[in-house]
């Protein structure tokens, strides 16, 4: 209108006006109230159970806000650890410049020795946690990795016994030539303690038939599955269908069973009731830090719950239902 009226110079210089801060947070709000819409909406229709994921968590104000993450159908310590090992000549440097007595311990082998191994462990266990984050990870895919990770301690620690500290590269660095390391038995020691610690938080027990055949339904072998059961028809016109079986190698495991709601019910609805629940605390992670850096101590009177839900939502704002929820402001 503004360049019909008052041509392009005029259309130019009105673009470079900023919104005011009323308008952008009425938009914001709009945008927002439309995906809890559609969220809702996607629960109520759900045909298997919802996830639900809560996180508290208090702001620069001092304020409790609740995060809940729903699913319908980090600074690394091993790195710091690290970088300690690589700079530990000029850490031994610094301190001395400050008459500091922890720079005795640069100068004992033994401590030099196991600063490399723990920065290895803490590397490999970083290596882990940041393989079963992300908004795609699911509780099957989570649970093979820890099973995959505990089995190779036992391998590692034979390896110990033999001299052999191939999987810990700092410490093999620190060793140089020699033939003994003083450090061999304590790094065993540790290493069937890191064991225990993972049997005890994570129980990983024997694949059930019923992963089995989530995780892979082409490779599941169907003699392996009770009989009785009804969903071994439906498996078995699966796995016949060449079609799906090229969906299964392209998709994303869950977003395969989504896609198969209709063809197989059944089997889809149990699949999901297993990939559905939250596998790691990622989004309650990711969720806190866009609040950190929506809400700074500038802004610390701000409502962000509209902004985070925008933010973090990954449904997209329907602009064509909401502009026609609008009344236009015609001119007199």
């Amino acid at each position: 209108m503004a360049k019909t009226v008052l041509g392009s110079d005029a259309e130019k210089k009105l673009k470079q006006v900023p919104l005011s801060n009323d308008i952008i947070h009425s938009r914001i709000s709009d945008m927002s109230r439309d995906i809890l819409q559609q969220v809702i909406t996607d629960m109520k229709a759900s045909p298997v159970k919802v996830s639900i994921q809560v996180d508290e968590s208090t702001d620069v104000s001092f304020c409790s806000q609740l995060l809940v993450f729903v699913r319908s159908e980090v600074a690394l310590r091993g790195r710091v650890l690290t970088r300690v090992f690589e700079l530990h000549e000029e850490i031994k440097q610094f301190l001395r410049n400050q008459d500091s007595d922890i720079a005795d311990h640069f100068e004992n082998r033994e401590f030099i020795l196991s600063l490399a191994y723990l920065a290895d462990v803490f590397k490999h266990l970083n290596e882990l946690n940041i393989s079963i984050q992300g908004t795609g990870m699911n509780m099957i895919t989570a649970r093979e990795k820890l099973s995959a990770f505990t089995q190779k301690l036992p391998i590692w620690i034979k390896r110990i016994e033999k001299g052999n500290v191939a999987n810990f590269p700092s410490l093999d660095e620190a060793a140089g030539a020699d033939e003994e390391l003083p450090i061999l038995t304590e790094m065993k020691d540790h290493l069937q303690e890191l064991i225990k610690s993972f049997q005890g938080y994570f129980h990983h027990g024997e694949v059930s038939v019923e992963q089995r055949w989530i995780r892979d339904p082409f490779l599941f072998n169907l003699d392996s599955m009770d009989d009785s059961d009804i969903m071994k028809d439906d498996l078995v016109e699966l796995q016949a269908n060449d079609r799906i079986r090229m969906e299964f190698e392209s998709m994303q495991l869950d977003m395969f069973w989504c896609e198969q709601l209709k063809l197989f019910p059944q089997l889809a609805e149990r699949a999901l009731e297993v990939l559905v629940p939250f596998a790691t605390t990622y989004l309650c992670e990711a969720g806190f830090s866009a609040l950190l850096h929506i809400k700074t101590k500038a802004r610390n009177r701000l409502d962000a719950s509209d902004d985070m839900r925008v933010a973090l939502s990954k449904k997209e704002s329907r602009f064509s239902i909401i502009i026609e929820e609008k009344q236009q402001q015609k001119s007199h």
